[in-house]
């Protein structure tokens, strides 16, 4: 998504729908400022759902999140991945 892109509302209701039935919620690379990654964040507190940021820095979504690792998403991601 891009900044200012506006998701169809189809689209944000069925993301918000995936995120709220989800074991585990992986927030990474985003400023927190764009809409979908705000959603991911605020549809799952109280839900008891794991929240999860990977980011070099705090951002917007931080304070919201159970866990929060810094590093780039392409260097931290490969590293939570279990190879076999």
């Amino acid at each position: 998504m891009w900044f200012g892109e506006m998701l169809p509302t189809e689209a944000f209701e069925q993301t918000a729908a995936a995120v709220r039935a989800a074991d585990l919620v992986l927030v990474a690379g985003t400023s927190g400022i764009v809409q979908l990654s705000r959603l991911s964040a605020a549809a799952c507190p109280g839900a008891g759902t794991p929240l999860i940021e990977v980011n070099p820095e705090e951002t917007e979504l931080s304070e919201l999140m159970d866990h929060c690792v810094r590093g780039p998403s392409g260097e931290v991601l490969p590293k939570l991945v279990p190879t076999r």
